[in-house]
């Protein structure tokens, strides 16, 4: 009966009333849910080439009667306009995804081959520590992204200690130099030079650290959020997490429309979501201020409020859960953040055969802390589950009705800030 009530009529009308006007809030949501539309339909729907050319008709005669009529001055005239253009954002998504559904993939350029070559070296700077293999894999892996020397033994172990997406380079990599370089810039003020000083070495940084790590899914998703996050701070815009949450993620279904069905991309997306959502509201049901707890408390809420979002797809995608991710996140989050500096550092530093040696020792105590942590909780068996279609569409209309009581019963806006 709980569930019945979500789509009473006055539940329904009061829902979308809530939608319009956030999506009227923050205007880059609806070309991006328009420009998804447009790929599904291109991929599913059969003799979309004649649905487009109705569209475009469509267009013309709607821009013949607002031009006709009172132009864009009017609310109706407004309304028309915005029509046609999300009509011609469908149109152009649906062509663009029916063209690339009869082109070959796209070869390898030059660049990323010398990219590729690249990551390889500096792979290679970590056997100058001179560590056993699985250390020297799990630096490498974790730094850079190279995971060809990872054995499935290891990953495995990751995986049953629910950390196993540290793995591989994504936000939390991006997120981690973005934040030591924001700390350390910190130190010289906040004036305009240092600002832009800021922005560019961050940007630098994070691009470099992207392009050596593969230019993987999520590692672009988090740069693009940090150019325009980074931007946005150096000149002071004012600006929302979710515009840049659908920017990030237009450039990059424009820039390839198959992305939507990548694995990476779908979780990244969501997890991203689910942080803006679910986080602020997780902190404020127990405001912690003791310093000793505050930092483990909000890493602890962190994590939570992506795994609500991201848990269905992955039952759905791997049909397994680890069970012990809370004691495991956190530390092995805390070790990375340090891993990943200091792992670049070094690689960097040995690349140009400069001196690096005082970064052994905090290295290999990090390494080998981390592989302990995992081992230890690798030992738990996984909950294995069998996950289909309709429960995962059952899950996510579960956390769209949750997520609708929690805001009619604190009547807030949607996104919090």
């Amino acid at each position: 009966m709980t569930i019945l009530y979500f789509f009473t009529p006055e539940t329904l009308s009061y829902g979308m009333r809530m939608l319009i006007e956030e999506l009227n809030k923050r205007p880059l949501l609806r070309p991006l849910l328009v420009w998804i539309a447009g790929i599904v339909a291109a991929v599913y729907v059969a003799h979309t080439q004649w649905l487009s050319g109705l569209l475009l008709a469509t267009n013309l005669l709607l821009l013949l009667i607002s031009c006709l009529g009172k132009g864009r001055e009017s609310y109706a005239g407004r309304w028309l306009w915005g029509v046609v253009f999300l009509s011609l954002c469908f149109c152009l998504s649906l062509l663009y995804t029916v063209f690339r559904l009869s082109l070959p993939p796209y070869p390898s350029f030059g660049w990323q081959d010398g990219a590729a070559q690249l990551q390889a070296s500096l792979a290679g700077t970590f056997g100058d520590l001179g560590l056993p293999e699985k250390e020297t894999s799990v630096l490498s892996t974790l730094v850079l992204g190279y995971r060809q020397s990872m054995s499935p033994e290891l990953t495995e172990r990751f995986s049953a200690a629910g950390v196993v997406h540290i793995l591989s380079v994504s936000g939390f990599h991006v997120a981690a130099l973005y934040a030591l370089l924001s700390w350390i810039f910190s130190f010289f003020g906040r004036g305009l030079l240092v600002r832009s000083l800021d922005a560019g070495a961050t940007l630098l940084l994070v691009w470099g650290f992207t392009v050596i790590s593969g230019l993987d899914t999520p590692t672009v998703r988090s740069a693009l959020m940090i150019t325009f996050y980074s931007l946005g701070r150096a000149f002071r815009w004012q600006g929302d997490s979710y515009n840049t949450w659908a920017a990030s993620a237009w450039l990059m279904l424009a820039y390839n429309p198959f992305y939507l069905f990548d694995i990476g991309f779908q979780l990244s997306y969501l997890a991203v979501w689910s942080i803006l959502f679910f986080y602020p509201r997780f902190r404020r049901a127990l405001d912690v201020r003791n310093p000793l707890f505050a930092a483990p408390w909000n890493g602890l809420m962190l994590t939570l409020a992506a795994q609500v979002g991201t848990l269905p797809l992955c039952l759905y995608y791997f049909r397994e859960v680890s069970w012990v991710f809370l004691f495991t996140s956190l530390p092995v989050s805390w070790l990375s953040t340090l891993m990943i500096p200091l792992g670049l550092l070094w690689a960097l530093l040995d690349f140009f055969q400069l001196p690096c040696g005082w970064l052994q020792a905090p290295l290999e105590h990090c390494v080998r802390g981390l592989i302990f942590w995992v081992e230890g909780f690798g030992e738990v068996p996984m909950l294995r589950f069998q996950f289909r279609g309709w429960m995962l569409l059952a899950s996510y209309l579960a956390l769209l009705f949750g997520m609708y009581s929690l805001l009619k019963r604190n009547k807030n806006s949607w996104f919090v800030h």
